[in-house]
């Protein structure tokens, strides 16, 4: 009997052993390089005075390392928008070309900075790697404004 104890004992402590579970591994730390999208599109369809629907498209990318900003609108509001434009950059770095404008700023033979205006259509580009952070809020409100002017409304008040 003492034998049959003594085995039992055995097999259950090399059981316990071999099978009991083992410190797990814990997981790799993930990297601290972080990305953040952020987009938005908008169509919206107003009646002019016309009584026709004019529409009009914004789309918006600001990301870690660019923002772009594109819109399609009523050609009438071009006007609108280059004289907000003009106001924003004093016309430095301003070309013109046939029916477009176009503003510009280079560092090291690269394009950190587009803005062009077309008959209805505006692009903004900024390699945020290659400006200040000043500059980036700064073309981001002038995102902002256009989106007013384009879409006719007023901003909100933040709550």
């Amino acid at each position: 009997m003492k034998k049959l104890v003594f085995i039992t004992a055995c097999v259950m402590f090399i059981s316990e052993k071999g099978f009991s579970q083992s410190t797990p591994v814990p997981p790799v730390t993930p990297s601290t390089n972080t990305v953040s999208v952020s987009s938005h599109t908008s169509n919206s369809y107003t009646s002019n005075q016309k009584g026709e629907r004019d529409s009009h498209t914004i789309a918006v990318k600001n990301h870690n390392s660019i923002y772009r900003f594109k819109a399609r609108f009523n050609d009438a509001l071009t006007e609108s928008i280059k004289k907000r434009l003009i106001k924003e950059f004093f016309e430095d770095n301003f070309l013109k070309s046939y029916d477009a404008y176009f503003w510009k700023i280079e560092k090291n033979d690269r394009n950190v900075f587009e803005c062009k205006l077309l008959e209805g259509q505006v692009k903004m580009y900024v390699d945020k790697n290659m400006t200040s952070k000043e500059f980036q809020q700064k073309i981001e409100k002038l995102g902002e404004d256009l989106k007013y002017i384009i879409s006719g409304e007023t901003p909100k008040e933040v709550k």
